[in-house]
């Protein structure tokens, strides 16, 4: 199953070796099928490309908002983005729509979990 694209950066410019390839294959199946375990069976977004794009898709935003989550809470950005992945999960929301709102500063995560608070718009 193609769910979509990896792609790879590196210092030195050329081709890869061929053990270098195959460990980026090793590493694109193991992100498939965490992504595949993650939706669950029951999810319909697994049945077409379009659901498939959207579980994948990680928008810029969504990076800027990790970094604005890090500076808040004194965090890394491993540990921000699991935050925000956590509430979104928690609220409902979209991952998307969520970090859009923390960019345009609509919504702060910069308590504990069950003080994250939505600024009236």
């Amino acid at each position: 199953m193609l769910v979509g694209v990896l792609d790879v950066y590196r210092r030195t410019a050329g081709p890869l070796s061929g053990e270098s390839a195959g460990l980026l294959s090793v590493y694109g199946q193991a992100a498939t099928a965490v992504l595949l375990l993650l939706t669950g069976d029951d999810d319909d977004r697994l049945d077409d490309a379009a659901g498939l794009t959207e579980l994948a898709d990680i928008r810029p935003v969504v990076h800027q908002a990790a970094g604005m989550v890090a500076i808040q809470l004194g965090v890394d950005l491993t540990s921000a983005l699991l935050r925000l992945r956590a509430q979104a999960f928690a609220t409902g929301r979209p991952l998307r729509d969520l970090a859009e709102d923390v960019v345009a500063r609509r919504t702060r995560l910069d308590g504990p979990p069950d003080e994250h608070r939505r600024t009236p718009r």
